[in-house]
C-alpha cells in the first residue's frame, strides 16, 4: 500500500436530487473518486444503497489502489 493517507465520506443527498447517498473517496484530503447511490423505490430509507456504499469504500480502502 502506498504513503498515501485515505478515507471515505458518505453522506445523505438531498430527496429533490433523488434522495440516497453520495460516496467520496479522499486520499491526502483530495478526492479521488467516489459515487452516487441512490434508494431504490422498495428501500425508502437508503438502508441498501448505504450498505452498498459503503462496501465500495471499504473496497477501496483495503485495496492497493
Amino acid at each position: 500500500m502506498s504513503d498515501e493517507r485515505r478515507k471515505i465520506e458518505i453522506r445523505a443527498r438531498p430527496a429533490a436530487l433523488g434522495g440516497g447517498w453520495r460516496l467520496r473517496l479522499l486520499a491526502n484530503g483530495d478526492e479521488v473518486g467516489g459515487g452516487v447511490f441512490p434508494s431504490a423505490p422498495d428501500d425508502p430509507g437508503g438502508l441498501e444503497s448505504h450498505e452498498e456504499a459503503l462496501a465500495t469504500g471499504l473496497a477501496w480502502l483495503e485495496s492497493d489502489a
